[in-house]
This record gives C-alpha cells, sequence and structure tokens, in this order.
C-alpha cells in the first residue's frame, strides 16, 4: 500500500495517508480495528481487512458508515452478502481458488515489476502474502477518489462516499 500511495502521490494537493490497524484475525478484532478506524474524521477508504474472520464483524460497521473498502485477501466466500455497496474484493473467492494462496504469478511480467519497485523503493526483499493485491486494491481505490474528488468553495477536497463506492465497483 505505501509503494501505492508513493507512486500515485497527491490528489489536487491532497496526500493520502495510511494507517495500520491490527484486527488479530478473528472477529472481535475486526469489530475494535473497524470502530477505532471511524474515529479518523478524513477517512474515505480502507484497504483490508486481510483476514476473512476479521472482515466478517468490520464490513457491516464500513458499509454503514458508508466506508469504500477493497480486502487484498479475504476469500472467503460467505462475504459476498446482497446489499453491501462498500466491500469489494480484488482476490478470488475460496470457490475459485480453494487453497486461499495468493492469485498474483510472480513469473508474470507485471508481479515482476511491481517486485523490482517495491525492493528499490523499501530496500528490501519483496514480498509479505498479498502485497501485490493490496498494491492493486490501494490504486483502485485512488484513482476511484481521483475520478469523483473535487474542491469546494472552501478549498477543501469533498469525495462523495456514494459516488466513490459506485465508481470502484465499476472498475
Amino acid at each position: 500500500v505505501k509503494l501505492a500511495i508513493s507512486e500515485h502521490g497527491p490528489i489536487a494537493g491532497f496526500s493520502f495517508e495510511m494507517l495500520g490497524v491490527d484486527s488479530g484475525c478473528n472477529s472481535e478484532g475486526g469489530k475494535t480495528a473497524a470502530n477505532s478506524t471511524l474515529n479518523h474524521k478524513t477517512l474515505v477508504a480502507i484497504v483490508g481487512t486481510t483476514c476473512s474472520t476479521a472482515l466478517s464483524e468490520a464490513m457491516w460497521i464500513w458499509n454503514n458508515a458508508h466506508i469504500v473498502f477493497i480486502s487484498p485477501s479475504a476469500s472467503m466466500d460467505a462475504l459476498s452478502y446482497p446489499g453491501l455497496e462498500t466491500f469489494h474484493r480484488v482476490i478470488f473467492t475460496d470457490a475459485v481458488n480453494p487453497s486461499g494462496e495468493s492469485s498474483a504469478d510472480p513469473n508474470a511480467e507485471a508481479f515482476q515489476l511491481f517486485q523490482t519497485e517495491f525492493e528499490t523503493a523499501f530496500g528490501r526483499e519483496c514480498c509479505q502474502p498479498y502485497a501485490a493485491e493490496a498494491y492493486d486494491a490501494a490504486m483502485i481505490l485512488m484513482h476511484a477518489i481521483e475520478a469523483v474528488a473535487g474542491i469546494d468553495g472552501d478549498g477543501s477536497l469533498v469525495i462523495p462516499l456514494q459516488a466513490l463506492a459506485q465508481t470502484v465497483r465499476d472498475t
């Protein structure tokens, strides 16, 4: 996610900020983490959670707050509930990919480019599981934010959350 933020850059002079929260990969932790993110008044979108169990609780909190989120790795089939307007994922579900492993092909040219950029940017070996998926999720969100954002009369960046959710869904 940090690499995606670095590569994308600001929108109309407004920078993206990464907020890391640990859900503990359990439902109660997901609930706690989701509620804690809502305390940040500038929160617009989320890359996460990485764990299906944590997302099973967090998703309802974020959806009710109209916060768009894309999970890079939550693959549990049951997460695809009708009526969730803000939930997205970039990984295949368990029904399509029963192993639950990253679907990024380490031999693909795009992955190798990502790996090289990661290692250059951070000076360490890439990659954590689902790093490429998290990068994709962050880029989808930032491009969607850029597409719907505007500047109001006070010079503030305004991001209509319903439009953001629809733009991500249309991606």
